[in-house]
């Protein structure tokens, strides 16, 4: 495994593929699958040192991890073992197709890894950028209220009656 100190001094070389291990710290860029623009999500990753480098997830990478971050049973520390990484700049990437991408894996290097995480660290999951979630919403410039004008929603009260519904509000509807 590449250390992280020698990313960030500019002393590993950029011509080879390293392997790495960090806990994601925070996700910063999210950006979706939208015509004309590819899957990319950077994240910040977090040696046992306390360095911190930016990654790079692009494609189906990207992907992998959205869903594991996404799922609500997978809770805490998120650790990936990205092998085959570019080095360049101090940051990391994904190769095109000669990576791969372990999360929370149960292989000896992460458990290992994990189980140095301060006891804090390990139930904490990765916290967003207020950038990666404009980004991931799509870009929505609407607040709920302005999208429901703008989608044209509305609500029959006469119906809801015939419901018994009792009382309608807000946070019920858009939660």
């Amino acid at each position: 495994m590449v250390d992280f100190g020698e990313i960030l001094q500019g002393k590993c070389k950029t011509d080879r593929l390293e392997d790495i291990i960090g806990a994601v710290s925070e996700i910063n860029h999210i950006q979706s699958n939208t015509p004309g623009k590819k899957v990319v999500v950077s994240v910040v990753l977090k040696d046992l040192k306390g360095n911190c480098i930016n990654c790079n997830l692009w494609e189906i990478y990207g992907s992998k991890f959205l869903a594991y971050y996404n799922d609500p049973k997978n809770n805490g520390a998120i650790v990936i073992l990205l092998t085959h990484a570019m080095v360049k700049d101090g940051q990391v990437s994904n190769a095109w197709s000669g990576s791969k991408l372990l999360i929370n894996e149960d292989i000896p290097e992460i458990q290992d890894f994990m189980s140095k995480l301060p006891t804090n660290e390990q139930k904490e999951k990765p916290t967003q950028s207020a950038k990666s979630l404009s980004n991931w919403s799509g870009g929505s410039q609407y607040s709920p209220v302005e999208r429901m004008e703008k989608d044209g929603m509305s609500f029959d009260i006469v119906a809801m009656m015939k419901f018994k519904v009792l009382q309608l509000s807000f946070r019920d509807v858009f939660g």
